[in-house]
């Protein structure tokens, strides 16, 4: 199963496992080198924050063989590169859909989500991480705090 989230980025299932993840992908449509080097930094940063409560949880980096080698290499020597990364899929859907709701005011628990959200970022900051994107839609809820 395989479904779009975003661009580059989705819900997917990874065999028979029934656990479904989300898998971000450098390999998409109108690629630019810069992409690689943002996953890249971003699966740095999931390293550091590994086991960090409030955060989205590293499963799997995702390699491969280099498709795109010109040059012949004993097998031993292929590089592998990084095709994307796999991460804890949260069911619950993001700030910005509970913003976009019918009645945004009422069913959350908006104290606890505010309280989760200083608490990662004070995370982030204390490892000297800055978080460039931070928007509702990139703030994903999980299943205890809802």
């Amino acid at each position: 199963m395989k479904q779009e989230l975003g661009s580059g980025v989705y819900k997917v299932q990874v065999g028979s496992d029934q656990t479904l993840y989300v898998y971000k992908e450098v390999d998409r449509p109108l690629y630019k080198p810069r992409d690689t080097e943002v996953l890249e930094k971003e699966l740095l940063n999931l390293q550091l924050l590994r086991s960090t409560s409030s955060v989205v949880q590293l499963v799997a980096a995702v390699v491969s063989n280099n498709l795109y080698q010109t040059a012949e290499t004993p097998k031993n020597e292929t590089p592998t590169i990084l095709r994307g990364i796999l991460l804890e899929y949260h069911p619950n859907g993001t700030l910005q859909d509970a913003l976009d709701s019918p009645n945004p005011t009422t069913n959350f628990p908006w104290h606890q989500w505010a309280v989760e959200i200083t608490g990662a970022l004070a995370r982030l900051h204390q490892l000297g991480i800055t978080h460039m994107d931070l928007k509702p839609k990139n703030i994903v809820i999980s299943e205890h705090l809802n």
